[in-house]
């Protein structure tokens, strides 16, 4: 999103609709772009400012004066959480959401429609049966929108089952 709002700011055609507050020319880019708003002034002139996250960049003429901003919405999708969870090691059997208030918006990989995660920053639940940790921290500053881990309890449980088996052969030899 931050590199698409600096191309836009950098283009000619962008910098000429805002600075001539052309609406028309405006429309047409945010046509062609997604998630984008362009604002001249304090007006918006096409697309939409109202996203959940999103990077602006001011667009300035050549003398240096701001004419403008660039707003380009960060959809909060799987592609996304995919991303998310790969840069921060997340296992095959684990899961990564993005949830508004306890609704999960978006996951990776993808969690039954089911699945609730609890407003706590951690602790347990139960998804499909299955028991699950998680943690979870707020995404977004001002919204109710977090990022959540979850991982099975499944391959714990069945480690601590085998230590304990393994103990009690050892007790009894």
């Amino acid at each position: 999103a931050e590199l698409q709002a600096q191309r836009l700011a950098a283009s000619e055609q962008v910098q000429r609709a805002l600075a001539t507050e052309d609406q028309e020319a405006a429309e047409r880019v945010a046509r062609r772009e997604e998630n984008v708003g362009l604002i001249a002034g304090d007006e918006l002139l096409a697309g939409s400012e109202s996203f959940p996250a999103s990077r602006a960049v001011d667009v300035v003429n050549e003398d240096g004066e701001t004419v403008g901003r660039v707003v380009v919405g960060v959809p909060l999708n799987e592609s996304l959480v995919r991303r998310l969870a790969r840069a921060a090691g997340v296992l095959e059997m684990d899961a990564m959401v993005v949830a508004e208030g306890d609704e999960v918006i978006a996951s990776s990989p993808p969690v039954p429609e089911s699945t609730v995660i609890p407003p706590e920053r951690e602790g347990r639940t139960r998804q499909g049966g299955e028991a699950y940790r998680f943690v979870s921290t707020p995404l977004l500053e001002g919204t109710d929108i977090r990022l959540a881990a979850l991982s099975s309890e499944a391959p714990v449980a069945a480690a601590v089952d085998d230590t304990r088996k393994r103990a009690f052969a050892a007790a009894l030899a």
